[in-house]
């Protein structure tokens, strides 16, 4: 799943990120602030200045801020769910042929 969003100058984006979402930012520049880690955890990310056609992959979940001073434009890409990706691996394995209460599960479970 991805969105889009575009800022004007000034403007500030608050976003509830997980963790392995990736943000490229398409046009433009901004300040991403990440979404703050507890204090006994060793994982910390500064505030991160990201121009035009970067990547940046979220660290953790959480709140996120992105400023613009001058006006962006990017993509969020969220991973695909657990769910999906198990259903891929059954998809591509033997197993699925051989159990047809799989098959009956892949049925029920297709809309994710």
């Amino acid at each position: 799943m991805h969105s889009t969003t575009i800022l004007t100058a000034g403007q500030t984006f608050h976003f509830h990120s997980q963790l392995g979402d990736t943000l490229y930012l398409n046009a433009g520049s901004a300040l991403i602030c990440p979404a703050p880690a507890w204090l006994e955890t060793p994982y910390f990310e500064e505030e991160r200045m990201l121009r035009e056609g970067e990547p940046y992959v979220t660290g953790n979940s959480g709140w996120m801020t992105i400023t613009t001073v001058e006006g962006c434009e990017f993509i969020r890409i969220a991973p695909a769910s657990r769910m999906k990706r198990w259903m891929d691996a059954l998809q591509q394995s033997s197993l699925l042929g051989k159990f047809p209460g799989i098959l009956q599960l892949k049925r029920w479970l297709r809309p994710i």
